[in-house]
């Protein structure tokens, strides 16, 4: 069975700070990328074909995909660990910021909007 999580972060903004700064940091997927619990490290990359031509990036008007190989330490047993790598994709959104990265033969997606 396919294992569903979600994740909320909400931030207050201050009100000095324009909407659309807010937008523009949480659309670098810088934030969303950092907040991992195990993240170790991450460095762009290119998108992949199956990324690119994926149903869930077709926007109207379009949008470049960007690509990022995720780092992550997880934790096997105590004081043992590994490091496990993984491609994610994401994409502006006039709202936010989507993305999607492979996950055993399926896509796992999401999106984030700033309202």
């Amino acid at each position: 069975m396919r294992v569903q999580r979600q994740m909320s972060i909400t931030v207050p903004v201050p009100q000095h700070l324009p909407a659309s700064a807010a937008l523009a940091y949480i659309q670098t997927a810088d934030p969303i990328i950092r907040n991992l619990g195990t993240l170790s490290r991450f460095e762009p990359t290119a998108v992949t074909e199956d990324a690119a031509n994926d149903p869930f990036f077709e926007l109207q008007p379009p949008s470049p995909v960007a690509g990022y190989q995720i780092f992550e330490v997880i934790t096997l047993a105590p004081g043992l660990t590994k490091e496990v790598t993984y491609p994610a994709f994401f994409q502006r959104i006039s709202e936010g910021i989507r993305l999607a990265y492979p996950s055993q033969n399926l896509w796992a997606i999401g999106s984030e909007s700033f309202n």
